[in-house]
């Protein structure tokens, strides 16, 4: 249920949590003003014309919550809509932050208003300046860290409107917590990849690091270059000993700049590999050319059709480019 500009249980931002709500009014969603809730004279202070989208729902999560901090609900218990069942953890995706202005904190089974989406104030976890425009995660208790790497694997919920310079304080962020659905479980940044084949996503992949751990050899595809910025990188976890660990662009106008530094197996020496102009594919054999356990590869968006890398590699024999114009 969504009301707007409507406040139907008697109380908005600001007010104390209520220890009982009719039932109806449980996890009903309701639009705020962004006024400056705390002032306790005259006209409340216009901050923005956006829009606060809020939610009430109950704190279940045994102790009290913190103004100011991410919250994930209890999708595990079935009430996600309506009940909180924890701050936080560092990592972990939020579903809304706690009314930053409470005036105290709110015990547990106490019903209160949580910010799903919109302007919102959101508590720092360490003194590092973050500034504004930044994007930010979540870290230990529900509180903010700067989100260095925002790759759209749903730990990212908001960016900072205005810059940070103080631990556990308030600062005003804009928050969409309506993107990282399913609360409660980290993200993992290592994506193990067993198959034979995978096709690799900005959404799915970028900051991750993708584990080669097939002997017989796994072939990678990735996206159309763009521009984006995004990184994906390799490890090698099992040497390949048939076929071969393949990494190519999506399309025919993509090309790969860089250089492979790979380790000679006869002497304590490193032999290098520049790639070609019209390069576009890696290919590690598991002996000559890569592929063995411990290689490391990097690649990233630079620019439209442009894939920059960077590789670590282990060679046995007599060592080759694993370059080649193959798409």
């Amino acid at each position: 249920m969504t009301v707007t500009n409507v406040n139907p249980v008697g109380f908005g931002p600001g007010a104390p949590a209520v220890a009982s709500i009719q039932s109806e009014m449980e996890g009903i969603e309701c639009t705020f003003q962004d006024l400056n809730y705390g002032a306790t004279t005259g006209v409340k202070p216009r901050l923005s014309h956006a829009t606060k989208w809020m939610r009430l729902v109950k704190n279940v999560s045994g102790g009290a919550l913190t103004k100011g901090t991410a919250v994930r609900a209890d999708w595990a218990g079935g009430d996600g809509m309506k009940q909180v069942l924890a701050a936080c953890a560092a990592g972990e995706k939020a579903d809304g932050v706690v009314d930053e202005y409470l005036a105290g904190t709110v015990a547990n089974n106490y019903w209160f208003w949580m910010t799903v989406e919109g302007p919102c104030k959101v508590t720092t976890a360490n003194a590092t300046a973050i500034a504004a425009g930044d994007y930010i995660k979540t870290a230990a208790s529900g509180q903010i860290v700067e989100d260095f790497n925002p790759s759209l694997d749903f730990t990212t919920f908001g960016r900072m409107l205005e810059a940070t310079s103080a631990s556990a304080t308030l600062y005003r962020a804009y928050v969409n917590c309506r993107t990282t659905w399913g609360a409660g479980n980290t993200v993992s940044p290592i994506v193990s990849q067993t198959a034979a084949t995978l096709t690799l996503t900005k959404l799915d992949h970028d900051g991750k690091i993708i584990v080669l751990d097939r002997a017989a050899g796994i072939t990678v595809t990735l996206p159309a270059a763009t521009g984006t910025g995004a990184i994906y990188r390799f490890f090698t976890k099992t040497t390949v000993t048939s076929n071969n660990h393949i990494i190519q662009v999506a399309d025919a106008t993509d090309t790969m700049d860089g250089t492979v530094w790979m380790a000679q197996d006869a002497a304590d020496t490193v032999v290098a590999f520049e790639a070609a102009a019209a390069d576009d594919t890696l290919t590690m054999n598991g002996s000559t050319k890569g592929g063995l356990i411990g290689d490391r590869i990097d690649l990233i968006d630079i620019a439209t059709d442009v894939w920059s890398v960077q590789a670590w590699l282990q060679g046995t024999g007599t060592e080759a480019t694993p370059f080649s114009a193959a798409v």
